[in-house]
């Protein structure tokens, strides 16, 4: 299986998409992601530079969701 790297404007489309999906809110998407709101914030920003997610912060949001959603699973 061939690694695919996406561009910093990929995974910030992908970002928005899950967190918009599972209405997230700011603080909420940074702690899953294990940044500040601040730098989250700045990297939504299209006139800020130098501040883009990174695949890590991708990956981070959806172990987040999975861990999350486990826990609900376990008390239905």
């Amino acid at each position: 299986m061939e690694n695919i790297e996406l561009t910093p404007e990929e995974i910030k489309v992908k970002i928005i998409s899950i967190t918009d999906a599972f209405g997230m809110k700011a603080d909420i998407a940074a702690q899953a992601m294990g940044i500040s709101v601040i730098r989250y914030r700045k990297c939504l920003s299209d006139k800020v530079l130098y501040f883009d997610f990174t695949e890590k912060n991708l990956q981070d949001l959806a172990c987040y969701i999975v861990h999350k959603a486990e826990e609900i699973k376990s008390l239905l």
